[in-house]
């Protein structure tokens, strides 16, 4: 009873409160996630629970509708602080990029500060660097305009004795009380001579020696020492040189006789001081003398006058041009004498005078420093104070609100009051100096302007011509560089010395251009001084030859290249250098009868130039080709003797190795350079070297001739260059043994068919053959040795015979007089090969002489003409189609884009004739 009161009354409590559905009632807290059912459901299922299940008693949980409140709370409360969160991070942000903007403004404003603190410090260096140049000109127009007065050697009126002579008059007075201690005074003489010279401060102290001791006894020596010192003087020591002149020379009046000749002489070359090693170079002696005359000690300009016009090349009076002799001597004097002398500021003096009085009247690069304002220009831009200064004056320019724009109006430097006063003060200075600083006469002054300025137009017109020149030597050798891959010595040391030419040239010319106040030549272009080159190649380089109608026709190329096949060759084996018409008779050791004698003898041989065809060639063509040998053992023992001589002067030639001896000069040109020598210009300098140097020693050239008698045996290409270097030299000597020798060699070695050498006569053969293209070895040489082979057509002989014909048949052949008689041997030799059972190999190397001397000439057919259509057509069944299916489709379409719709066209019977020429 008891439990059911309990559970009744727990049930009343209830109320109406629905019992779970049966399936729930299974377990405990089955119904925790069930929905609830319908108040109004009348299953059965549905009854009131049972005293078991409601007395059983309930789990720690709470009720199902007690936790979804608190989940949708902790969402809300999530999402609230995500929220806020990123409110957060995005006000961090925008903090960090004003932050950041603002110290990228800052820096901005500081680098703004920092170039215009340069700009400014540059523009207050500018102006101090005028102002000191300013200062620098005047005061020296001033210490010698003083200097002048004070060597006046004009009587003054009142006082019955010129300046000049009150101031030794005074020494005089004075001079007792000075030291003339021996020991001291050649100390100081000593002094002088090594060079050391008291700088102007030394000068101004009371112990200097000048102004300490009596050197009245030591004038001539100090002079001396002056004009022949022992060391070598710097342009630098010249300023301490003149300031002891002027010292001396108001001390001591036979200073200035003593000194000046000395000098005089060094420059115009007269005299023995000129000629000794310790004498002053010539430009620092005219140069002293200049200074001379602006500080007064010279006033005689008689002399100076005739060096400069000498220097200047003064024309004559039918002659309107200057004739420069001497640049140097010009450029120095015009350099130092200046406005004094010449009458005219210098250019760089002007330009700094205009910039300050455009600065001062506001024109300038600056302005005006305005009233208030704080910056002080002459604090350093590095220390605190002009940092702050300089943040003042960015803050009054523009606000500091204004960010990036503050610095966009352009900074324009200011010119301070202390630099604007200094500037000024330099101005009237100069106004005030200027006009009054002459140190010569005004007709002096124009005579000697005159000859400064005919010589600058001179050096002006020599300077342009040779940066013209220099461009076109530029590009020559630029080409050679193309062709042959390099330069020789010789166009390299050519080049070097144009460069150097006009560096000095442009020195010259930029020197007096500033000290005459005149414009310098404007120099012409590349591209307008190759205007006239330009035509032959449009600037594509090296242009090639294209046949066309206007080329020569085969005489007139006949007659121009005679028996060579192009210009190039002809070139090289015509265009021999000269060296009597080059070089001083003297020098290659020629006297005047053997000169007229070669020359008569160089006319003869080598008179007709194109053709080799000389007068001695026109007599040899009469001489009978023969081949006895007599003579040829005289020779042989002469020849014998020679060398044996040779042999025992070059014996006697050994000194040791001495590189500085002609004998291993010339060792060197023989053994090392010759063998090398494989070009053109290589060989022409070698030839050139050795006549200068060793041609007027005999036993010299019978070394040569030896040498160039022993050939190398695996060097054949040298024997082309080998001999144009005979040929050189026998253009100036007449002893040449060369073409005897190889002569001697070819029949001797044709006599003797036992143990011979093939390559050894091949190569002899060719030696002869080079020369006689040369002219050096007369052309019945060569007919006298095919004659000599085809007596005895067999073996070598055969080789020989075709080898001097495939190297010098085809100039025999096409010589007028030599053509008859190498006709008549070359059919000898095809009559011999048809009338003998000759090998194959023979047979081959005969027809290949002969064709190679008489090619065969092709028959030219005209070509025929065919219309555009047809040879476009010919191409497409020709030279496109083939067997492919891409190739067929392009020329079928090509085929029906023919004008078949043309009357005036057959379309069809051209495509069948082309389609029947590729069956």
């Amino acid at each position: 009873m008891i439990g059911g009161h309990g559970n009744g009354g727990r049930g009343g409590r209830s109320g109406g409160r629905r019992p779970p559905p049966p399936s729930s009632g299974r377990g405990r807290g089955g119904n925790s996630g069930a929905p609830p059912p319908d108040r109004n459901d009348n299953a059965p299922n549905n009854r009131p629970l049972s005293s078991s299940s409601s007395s059983r008693p309930k789990s720690g949980r709470g009720p199902p509708n007690r936790r979804r409140p608190g989940r949708g709370e902790d969402k809300a409360k999530q999402e609230a602080e995500r929220l806020e969160l990123e409110r957060k991070q995005k006000e961090e942000e925008e903090a960090a990029a004003k932050k950041a903007a603002a110290a990228a403004a800052e820096a901005k404003r500081l680098a703004e500060i920092e170039r215009r603190n340069k700009l400014q410090s540059q523009y207050d260096a500018g102006i101090k660097s005028c102002i000191a140049t300013l200062e620098s000109f005047v005061n020296g127009l001033k210490l010698r305009g003083d200097l002048r007065r004070q060597f006046d050697t004009a009587v003054l009126e009142g006082s019955g004795s010129s300046p000049l002579m009150a101031e030794r008059l005074k020494f005089e007075q004075t001079k007792k009380s000075l030291k003339s201690d021996l020991k001291k005074c050649t100390a100081f003489v000593k002094k002088i001579k090594s060079g050391s010279y008291p700088t102007p401060t030394e000068l101004d102290s009371a112990n200097n020696p000048i102004k300490t001791l009596n050197l009245t006894r030591y004038v001539e020596e100090v002079a001396a020492a002056i004009a022949e010192p022992n060391q070598k003087i710097k342009p630098t020591d010249i300023p301490s040189m003149v300031m002891l002149c002027v010292e001396m020379h108001r001390r001591y009046e036979g200073f200035a006789p003593a000194l000046v000749p000395s000098l005089m002489s060094s420059v115009t070359g007269h005299g023995s001081s000129g000629e000794e090693e310790n004498t002053l170079p010539k430009r620092l002696c005219l140069r002293l003398l200049t200074e001379f005359v602006l500080h007064g000690i010279i006033t005689d300009l008689k002399s100076i006058v005739k060096i400069v016009s000498e220097a200047a090349g003064a024309p004559s009076e039918g002659d309107k041009e200057y004739v420069i002799t001497d640049a140097n001597v010009v450029v120095t004097f015009a350099k130092t004498g200046g406005l004094e002398v010449l009458g005219v500021v210098p250019r760089a003096i002007r330009v700094e005078y205009d910039r300050l009085r455009s600065e001062i009247a506001g024109k300038g690069e600056g302005k005006m420093m305005g009233v208030g304002t704080d910056m002080d220009t002459k604090e350093p831009a590095g220390e605190q104070s002009n940092a702050n200064q300089d943040e003042k004056m960015v803050s009054t320019a523009t606000p500091s609100s204004a960010g990036d724009t503050d610095f966009e109006t352009p900074f324009v430097p200011t010119l301070t009051d202390g630099l604007m006063t200094e500037a000024q003060a330099v101005i009237d200075s100069y106004d005030i100096i200027t006009p009054q600083s002459r140190a010569v006469p005004q007709p002096t002054t124009s005579t000697l302007h005159t000859h400064c300025m005919g010589a600058y137009r001179t050096l002006c017109n020599s300077f342009v011509a040779t940066h013209r020149r220099l461009i076109k030597l530029e590009k020559r050798c630029e080409q050679d560089r193309l062709l042959q891959g390099n330069l020789s010595e010789a166009r390299e040391k050519g080049l070097s010395d144009a460069r150097t030419l006009l560096e000095n040239l442009k020195k010259s010319v930029e020197t007096l251009s500033d000290v005459l106040d005149v414009d310098p030549p404007v120099l012409p272009s590349s591209e307008e001084d190759g205007d006239d080159n330009a035509g032959a190649t449009d600037g594509r380089g090296i242009k090639l030859w294209t046949k066309n109608e206007n080329d020569p026709s085969e005489e007139e190329r006949d007659a121009r290249l005679g028996p060579f096949d192009d210009e190039e060759t002809r070139s090289f084996y015509c265009d021999v250098p000269d060296l009597l018409a080059t070089k001083p008779p003297a020098l290659l050791g020629v006297n005047l009868v053997d000169l007229e004698k070669q020359k008569e003898r160089n006319a003869r041989q080598y008179g007709a130039l194109s053709g080799g065809e000389g007068p001695e060639v026109g007599a040899m063509e009469v001489e009978d080709v023969d081949t006895k040998d007599d003579g040829l053992d005289e020779f042989e023992e002469g020849d014998t003797e020679d060398v044996t001589m040779e042999d025992k002067v070059e014996g006697e030639s050994e000194d040791g190795g001495n590189k500085d001896t002609p004998h291993y000069k010339l060792m060197v040109l023989l053994e090392q350079e010759l063998p090398e020598a494989s070009r053109r210009e290589k060989i022409d300098e070698l030839a050139d070297r050795f006549c200068v140097n060793h041609g007027s020693n005999k036993n010299s050239r019978k070394r040569l001739y030896k040498t160039l008698f022993l050939v190398p045996h695996a060097r054949l290409d040298l024997l082309p260059y080998w001999s144009r270097f005979a040929a050189i030299l026998d253009r100036v000597y007449s002893d040449s043994t060369l073409v005897a020798d190889l002569e001697h060699q070819l029949h001797g070695q044709a006599r003797f068919k036992k143990n011979q050498n093939l390559d050894s006569r091949l190569r002899t053969a060719r030696y002869l053959s080079e020369l006689t293209k040369f002219r050096v070895a007369p052309p019945i040489v060569v007919l006298r040795g095919i004659k000599r082979c085809l007596e005895d057509f067999t073996g070598y002989n055969i080789d020989v015979a075709c080898s001097l014909l495939e190297n010098c048949g085809r100039y025999l052949y096409r010589t007028k007089h030599t053509h008859k008689k190498l006709s008549e041997l070359m059919d000898t030799m095809m009559r011999i090969k048809k009338a003998r059972n000759l090998d194959e190999r023979h047979v081959a190397m005969i027809n290949s002489a002969f064709f190679m001397v008489n090619p065969p000439r092709k028959a030219t057919q005209p070509a025929k003409k065919i219309s555009p259509l047809e040879g476009y057509l010919r191409h497409l069944m020709t030279s496109r189609l083939d067997a492919d299916d891409k190739s067929v489709l392009f020329v079928s379409k090509q085929i029906q884009r023919l004008p078949w719709s043309d009357p005036g066209v057959d379309c069809g019977a051209l495509v069948s004739k082309y389609m029947m020429k590729g069956e």
